[in-house]
């Protein structure tokens, strides 16, 4: 029976508080640091996302100035042609 009540516990922490003391902290910190790491990568998630949206926009905005520039220099254009 001895043999079962000691299924899974560190050897030589029985007697030593101060020990036990330790793992459990660090097994605390180790179980915070997991929740942390999930938190950071979604954060990361979001902000990829909201990087992605931001280019889109960028993108969106760059080609309707190409579009508008080159309908300028199309304007611009045609009455100089027109005139000759």
């Amino acid at each position: 029976m001895r043999i079962v009540q000691r299924v899974g516990r560190e050897p030589g922490l029985e007697g030593d508080p101060e020990r036990r003391r330790k793992r459990r902290s660090a097994m605390a910190s180790t179980f915070g640091l997991f929740s942390v790491k999930a938190m950071n990568q979604a954060l990361n998630v979001e902000a990829s996302k909201l990087r992605s949206e931001v280019a889109l926009r960028s993108s969106l905005v760059a080609r309707l100035r190409s579009v508008d520039d080159r309908a300028m220099s199309i304007r611009d254009f045609v009455p100089q042609v027109a005139a000759e």
